[in-house]
Order: C-alpha cells, then sequence, then structure tokens
C-alpha cells in the first residue's frame, strides 16, 4: 500500500510531501527546497512529489491513495458566520470570496483533477483522496511517531481550517478530542500580526521576534496592554480582543494590530528592513512572555484533564522553542516531544500516518521516527559531475568527519552536506554551516559575512548527546533542536558563539544512531579542543530555504564568506 501524505497545493502555505509504503515513512520533503521559492502558497508540491518517487523506484501511477491535510466541511457553518460577522465594514464581497477559496479550496474531492494536473495523471486513474481534518493531521504527525503509547497531545496553530488549538487525549492511535479554541481567537495569528508590526514578515519571520526578545526588558505598560490582548480564561481556553487585533477580512488577510494597539504601543507599525532598537526589544520580550503563559495556560489545563506524563506539541506555534524549553518547569509534563516539522509541512506525514492506522493497520505497530533524515540525497558520482561543471579546484579526502573538525577547530567556517536532507525547517547536520562555539565574533562573522542576516540572531549549539548533561541543565532530550535549554554557567564562555544574552541555547543532542558521521565529527572537535559541541546553521542565505542539492550548496559556497565546503567526501577550501 502506497500513500502520499499532502500538504498545501490549492490552499495553504509550505507545500510539502510525505510517501508512505506499508505503513513506513520512505520519505518527506517540503517543496521549497526543490522550488527555492520559500513557504510559497496554493502550488501543488511536484518536484517533491517526482524526486520521492524517483529515489525510492515508483512511479504516480503506482500511488493507491492519497491522504490530504485539509478537510473544511465540518466548519462550514461556524465558518459562514464567522466571515459575515468579521465582513460588517461593507467588505462583504471580498469576505465571501475568501471564505469560498478557503471552504471549497478545501473540498479535495472537487478539486482532484486540477491537484493533479502537473503530475502526468491527466490520462490516468486519479488515485482516492481522502481529507483529513487539519488538526487531527497535525496531532497525528507527533503523536503516532513519538515513543510513546500514550500522550496528551496539543496543537497550536493560526488557523487551521477554522480551529486555532485543539487539545487531545492520544491513545494508540485513536485520539480524543478534549477541547477547541477557533478563529480568530488565534496564538498563532496574535504572533504573526506582532511580527508584522515590528516590521518582518508574518508567517516567515516569528523566529526573529524570538530571538530579538531576550535583548528586552519588563515594562509594565506593556505587560498590561499584552495581557489584555491576549485574555485568559477558565478551563484552559483564552480570547483575542478584538479591538487591538483585527482580522481584517475573514480569512483574505493577514491579522494587524489595531490602531488603538498601535496608539498604545507609542508609534506605527515599524517600516521592513530598518533595524530594531531598544523599544522593539522591549515590545518583543514582553509579548513572548505573553505568549508562553498563553501557551502554559492551556497545556496545564489539558494535563488535568487527561494527567498524562507525557506531552506530545504540534502546529506552527509549536516552532516557539523558547516556550517549549520551559513547558517541563511549568507545567506538570514529564516529557516532551516534538517532530523536527510541527509547522503546516508536517501535516502531510500526519495525514499519512493517520490514514494507515485508521484505515489500513488498524492501531498496530507503528513506524516510530529515529531521525529527521528523509529528504534527497545524491550520489558521490552525482556530486563529483557537478564539482566538475563548476569548475572549482576540490580535493578528495578520506575521512570526512575529521577534517571538517580540525577546519573548524581552525577558525574555518565550512559548509557540510551530506547524505539525506533533513525534514523540517532546521539544519540538523547534512545541510549545515559549521563554524567553532567558542569565539563571540564567530557569531558576527557568520551572520554578516554568510548568512546575511541581522546581527541579534542567534545560532545553535550541536552537542554530543553523552555531553548534554555537563552541558545544560536538565532538559528533555532535543534531537530536532525544537527547544531552549540553560547552558551552564561553566559552559558559556566556552560557547560564546552560541550562548544567547539570557544564558539559553537553542540545543540539538546528536547521537551516533541517527546520524554517526556528524557525531563523529563533533567528537574529534571535542578532542581537539575540550568543547563537545559546534556551531550548527542551516546552510543557504537570509530568505533563502536551506540547499538542497550540490549545486544549490556549491553556489551558496561561491557567494559567500564561507571559507571552506566538505560535500560528501569532496573538500573545496578559498584561498
Amino acid at each position: 500500500m502506497l500513500i502520499l501524505g499532502l500538504a498545501g497545493s490549492l490552499i495553504g502555505h509550505d507545500p510539502s510531501v510525505t510517501l508512505l509504503h506499508d505503513g513506513t515513512v520512505l520519505g518527506a520533503i517540503e517543496e521549497e527546497r526543490l522550488s527555492r521559492e520559500k513557504h510559497r502558497p496554493g502550488i501543488f508540491p511536484r518536484r517533491a512529489l517526482h524526486h520521492l518517487l524517483d529515489y525510492h523506484g515508483f512511479t504516480e501511477a503506482d500511488i493507491d491513495e492519497v491522504a490530504y491535510y485539509w478537510d473544511q466541511r465540518p466548519y462550514l457553518l461556524p465558518m459562514t458566520g464567522s466571515t459575515l460577522r468579521y465582513a460588517g465594514q461593507g467588505r462583504l464581497k471580498p469576505a465571501l470570496k475568501a471564505m469560498k477559496n478557503k471552504f471549497f479550496g478545501g473540498l479535495t474531492y472537487l478539486n482532484a483533477p486540477k491537484m493533479f494536473l502537473d503530475v502526468n495523471l491527466r490520462h490516468r486513474p486519479i488515485p482516492p483522496i481522502h481529507p483529513v481534518d487539519h488538526h487531527l493531521a497535525h496531532a497525528a504527525s507527533v503523536h503516532l511517531p513519538s515513543p510513546y503509547e500514550t500522550s496528551a497531545c496539543a496543537v497550536l496553530d493560526g488557523s487551521g481550517g477554522y480551529p486555532s488549538t485543539t487539545t487531545y487525549n492520544a491513545r494508540g492511535a485513536r485520539f480524543q478530542k478534549l477541547t477547541q479554541i477557533y478563529y480568530p481567537h488565534s496564538l498563532g495569528h496574535a504572533y504573526a500580526a506582532l511580527t508584522e508590526y515590528l516590521g518582518f514578515h508574518c508567517m516567515a519571520d516569528e523566529w526573529k521576534v524570538m530571538g530579538l526578545a531576550p535583548y528586552g526588558s519588563p515594562n509594565p505598560k506593556l505587560k498590561s496592554l499584552f495581557d489584555q490582548l491576549i485574555v485568559l480564561l477558565p478551563d484552559g481556553q483564552y480570547r483575542i480582543d478584538p479591538t487591538l487585533a483585527r482580522w481584517a477580512v475573514t480569512y483574505a488577510e493577514f491579522p494587524i494590530l489595531t490602531d488603538e494597539a498601535c496608539q498604545q504601543l507609542g508609534a506605527p507599525p515599524r517600516e521592513y528592513g530598518h533595524p530594531p532598537g531598544d523599544r522593539e526589544a522591549d515590545i518583543a520580550f514582553n509579548f513572548q512572555r505573553r505568549i508562553e503563559e498563553a501557551i502554559f495556560h492551556v497545556l496545564n489545563h489539558l494535563q488535568k484533564q487527561t494527567r498524562e506524563k507525557n506531552l506530545t506539541l504540534a502546529g506552527g506555534v509549536a516552532l516557539n522553542c523558547a516556550a517549549n524549553g520551559k513547558i517541563l518547569e511549568q507545567t506538570d509534563f514529564e516529557n516532551l516531544w516534538l517532530q523536527p516539522a510541527s509547522h503546516d509541512a508536517g501535516a502531510s506525514m500526519g495525514a499519512a500516518l493517520y490514514r494507515w492506522q485508521h484505515h489500513h493497520n488498524h492501531g498496530a505497530d507503528r513506524w516510530r521516527m529515529s531521525h529527521p533524515y528523509l529528504g534527497p540525497e545524491f550520489s558521490t558520482d552525482h556530486t563529483r559531475a557537478e564539482l566538475d561543471r563548476a569548475q572549482l579546484p576540490y580535493t578528495e579526502i578520506d575521512d570526512p568527519a575529521a577534517t571538517a573538525a580540525q577546519l573548524i577547530a581552525d577558525g574555518q567556517i565550512t559548509g557540510w552536506f551530506q547524505g539525506r536532507m533533513e525534514w523540517g525547517p532546521r539544519a540538523l547536520g547534512n545541510r549545515s554551516i559549521l563554524a567553532d562555539p567558542r569565539h563571540a565574533k564567530t557569531k558576527d562573522q557568520v551572520n554578516a559575512a554568510i548568512k546575511l542576516r541581522e546581527s541579534f540572531r542567534p545560532f545553535a549549539p550541536a552537542i554530543l548527546a553523552e555531553q548534554i548533561e555537563t552541558v545544560a541543565e536538565p532538559h528533555s532530550p532535543s534531537p530536532f533542536m525544537t527547544h531552549t535549554a540553560v547552558i551552564r554557567p561553566q559552559y558559556r564562555d566556552k560557547l560564546a558563539a552560541v550562548t544567547h544574552v539570557d544564558g539559553t541555547a537553542r540545543i540539538q543532542s546528536v547521537t551516533p544512531d541517527a546520524n554517526p558521521l556528524f557525531h563523529a565529527l563533533i567528537t574529534h572537535f571535542h578532542q581537539l579542543t575540550g568543547v563537545p559541541a559546534v556551531l550548527n546553521t542551516s546552510f543557504n542565505v537570509k530568505d533563502e530555504p536551506i540547499v538542497c542539492t550540490p549545486q544549490q550548496a556549491l553556489r551558496c559556497y561561491a557567494a559567500t564568506g564561507l571559507n571552506a565546503l566538505i560535500i560528501d567526501r569532496f573538500l573545496l577550501k578559498k584561498a
């Protein structure tokens, strides 16, 4: 049984595909890695699909069925009421158009021919397409591949069809829905509105707000404003004050802060591209604090409902690693697990897994995610041919891990391209830029000369899993770089380039089972320097997707301040 999990297409952003064969995930790819258009909405992920099928020796005709990450049918009536209610400013026509696109775009039965128009199936039978509720796909994407048999599962999102927050009691392959909060009351959209206000792009730059927040300070006036914006209610509920955040035309436009909110903030929205100052940092700090309080409010009620010790978390808000790092301290949960793609792209995996478990496997043995390396891979011969075509000088090396460790210890900022690409938005050791974490100046150097991004943006340490307790205070495992941890005081100077101003870092714990080559690299670096970690950031420049192919890696290497590149078994160095 070959199931195609599909996210994006006619509606939504971050399109992706997952290929599931008899319950095992063969691969998962975001379309942006091949199209080079970051987060682009409204397209069918045909490049990703073609690559997965070709890599695993299948054709489109082998697809038995499609599991789609969206099912709008249960929400027609509440959507209609919401659209009419929030389109009361004489803008009924665009509101109805928006609802039509959202609703009928989610009816995959009607749009199946259009979805597969670019997949060479025009003259073949289209496989059955089975819609899965968006939040259920999110929940399945994190609970089903988790190490837990049971978990309390929370989906914290923007507007997944119509709900923005849904909680479940997940047992085996069964999901009991417990609570639901509906649009426009959305933590994700509140964060998007604040992101736009601060001069960043919503649905793309929220982590810039998260990275800026530690530079700010508590402010009673801002605290009062954001307490009014996000009102916490009994039983884990919350609401967004419509006088402060306006959902302009229900689904047609992104949310914005109202004139009243801007007046209380003391200034109109900041223009994109202007560097943030102390004022913006204070706004980010106090807003991040309120978002965290709202998350803990939802999760504490969920824990009381389920009495579970295990928590699984999905949805776009689950990418807030600063909040994730505090969950076990602020709730009674003992264990936390997130998959690396908790945003909408990850729902293609959830839809496929849910379809398999509920309609074919009936809750029997589940596939568990042991590593994130589910994307494209390229042979040594292919890579050599790309190097020869680029006419860049290179040498073939016997031990890429040892060579990279020595380069990094010598202060060389090094591109690292190996094996299958990571699933999700984080580089986890196969499409990475690596550097020495010991020197604070390295952070500025990588930001300015290579990443071409804001100076306040932090970097992450990839740490040997067996050494992580010596480096960071107790935490849940973080193999996918999904939460922050407090770096122990004695290691903050040794990890100056990756320890944020608040003493935390977004850590990745690296094991020899998940990634033996990357683990060997960090082990060599540890032997050379006494530090069991390297600076790890994604192999790309600002506003571009992570490089996927050897050709893209070579282009990024040539165009930036990278000192060296190790790609497969080949070393390139600049004079």
